[in-house]
């Protein structure tokens, strides 16, 4: 009887084990999963600062050059000004399909595989 006890006590420990081991694991994949979504995102971000500085630098010689053709500085930087207005506008109206969902979308698999 006392065997069968120790059986049954050393079971329950074993059980006990196995549960604390698997929730360390759940916590380990987790970790593992957002340190590979947040290092995604880190690297977005700095793929995008890179580019909107490369855009500035671009749109200020475009604003130049445009002055330029036009005779006064300033009238090339209102011309860009305003394609960058109408370029906003259009990223706004259609922010959920090309920015959001896409964003969204690439999140949540990274996070399930």
């Amino acid at each position: 009887m006392e065997h069968q006890k120790n059986s049954v006590e050393s079971l329950f420990n074993n059980a006990g084990d196995y549960f604390e081991t698997r929730i360390d694991l759940l916590k380990l994949k987790g970790i593992d999963k957002s340190s590979d979504a947040f290092s995604l995102l880190a690297y977005r971000l700095i793929m995008l600062l890179i580019f909107f500085t490369v855009l500035v630098f671009f749109g200020v010689g475009l604003a130049l050059l445009t002055g330029d053709a036009l005779g006064k500085t300033a009238y090339g930087f209102f011309v860009v000004g305003g394609l960058y207005s109408i370029t906003g506008m259009v990223l706004y109206l259609f922010r959920k399909q090309w920015i959001k969902e896409p964003l969204s979308n690439l999140f949540i698999k990274k996070m399930l595989n």
